[in-house]
This record gives C-alpha cells, sequence and structure tokens, in this order.
C-alpha cells in the first residue's frame, strides 16, 4: 500500500467536501453528491478514493472503465460521462448505473432494450450544449429537442429512468458567465419538467474548476477529477 498516496487522496477529498459545504451553506443551497471522475486514474488512486469514502465513480472511456470496474467490485455504482457510441451501448447498459449524455431517441431504445435484458433500470441524464459550444456534445438548448426526447425516454423506454439534464460548459474562467450558464441548465429542468408533467431531480453541472458557481446555481452531481486524484496518467 502507498501510504503517502492515500493520505494524499483523503486530504484532497476532505479539501474538497469542505469547499463544497462552505459554497451550499453560503447559497443556502442543498449539498450536491460528489461524484469522482476517474477516468485516466490508475485503480490504486480510485481504491484509496473508495477507502476515503467516495462510492460513486464516473468514466468517459469504455474500456478502460471495463477494467475498472471488473479490478473494484466493492464499488456498486458506476456513471458513464463520455459520448455514447452504438456498438458500445450493450456494455454500458450491462456495466453502468447511470449514463449522463444522452443525446438522441436511437441510443435511448437501444439502451432501453439493453438494460431491460439485464433486468435493471439505468439512471438516465440528457446531456446540453448549453453555451452551443461546438467542441462539446449535447442538445441544442433552444428548440423542441430537449422536451422531444425527454418525452421519448418517459414514454416508450421503462428500463431508462429519467432523472436530469447535465452540461460541460466551454472554457470560461468568469464567475458570473459560469453561473449564467449554469442558471440557464436550471431554467431548462424547468420547462422539461413543465412539457413533460414529471419531475427531476438532478442537474448534473460543476466541475473542478467551476464549482461554486454550479453550486450556486443548484448543482445536484459535481463531477469532479483532477480536484481528488490529481494528474492523470
Amino acid at each position: 500500500m502507498n501510504n503517502a498516496l492515500r493520505d494524499q487522496i483523503k486530504k484532497n477529498i476532505n479539501a474538497i467536501q469542505d469547499r463544497v459545504s462552505l459554497y451550499a451553506d453560503k447559497y443556502d443551497h442543498p449539498r450536491p453528491l460528489l461524484l469522482a471522475v476517474s477516468k485516466k486514474q490508475s485503480i490504486e488512486k480510485i481504491h484509496y478514493a473508495h477507502m476515503a469514502g467516495l462510492n460513486e465513480f464516473a468514466e468517459s472511456y469504455l474500456q478502460e472503465a471495463l477494467e475498472k470496474i471488473r479490478a473494484l467490485p466493492e464499488i456498486q455504482c458506476w456513471h458513464f460521462i463520455g459520448q455514447l457510441q452504438s456498438n458500445k451501448l450493450k456494455d454500458i447498459a450491462t456495466h453502468f448505473n447511470w449514463v449522463h449524455t444522452l443525446t438522441n431517441t436511437k441510443h435511448a431504445k437501444k439502451l432501453n432494450e439493453y438494460a431491460a435484458l439485464h433486468d435493471k433500470v439505468i439512471n438516465i441524464c440528457i446531456q446540453v450544449n448549453i453555451d452551443k459550444d461546438e467542441n462539446k456534445g449535447g442538445i441544442a438548448p433552444d428548440g423542441d429537442a430537449l422536451q422531444h426526447l425527454a418525452l421519448f425516454v418517459l414514454q416508450h423506454c421503462p428500463a431508462l429512468k429519467l432523472r436530469g439534464v447535465m452540461c460541460i460548459l466551454e472554457k470560461n474562467e468568469s464567475y458570473a458567465h459560469q453561473y449564467q450558464s449554469f442558471c440557464s441548465l436550471n431554467k431548462l429542468k424547468g420547462l422539461v419538467e413543465e412539457a413533460c408533467h414529471y419531475k427531476l431531480d438532478t442537474l448534473s453541472m460543476g466541475m473542478s474548476q467551476d464549482l461554486e458557481a454550479a453550486i450556486a446555481a443548484g448543482s445536484s452531481v459535481l463531477r469532479v477529477g483532477s480536484a481528488i486524484f490529481g494528474k492523470r496518467i
């Protein structure tokens, strides 16, 4: 066991949790889930993070994730946060509890079919390209595409549980910009709820560099990687 590495990761987690609690109190919001983004991190680091009390981990690359899932059976909840590809949906449905990056009905239909084969229900977030950044994935924040996809999941995909919406911001260090974008996603969540007559409970938004703005805007899931694990492999 690498005691120094174990202790550093625990220290990092405690520091992040202190920041999250501080911001949640400051803006009078419930404390969001700290989701550990473990892509490009070693199995050893993930093990130490789990030892330190984290129970939910997120991966973006399927083959890398499968190795970790098999090596760490003690971790029961895995989130997929990478771009979906049709040829990988079967394995994603088999091994993951959450998918944050749904963007179309074709993938929803396939995920539903594969999840049903395993008699499981997958938690789903729809990814929204809130800043209209050509380098980011997700449904456009204007128009009816978001509501259409949400209704499709609710009406035709019983093995998928629609939980909320997700975004990744364009690179911008301005707190005001970050806060405005996150508030826009929160507003879209409300519009989907109104259109679908269905309550959503998840705003998957905020990473290491924009924690405060995300919490201020009502995030319920923070996706944090480098602040927990340090540099990627």
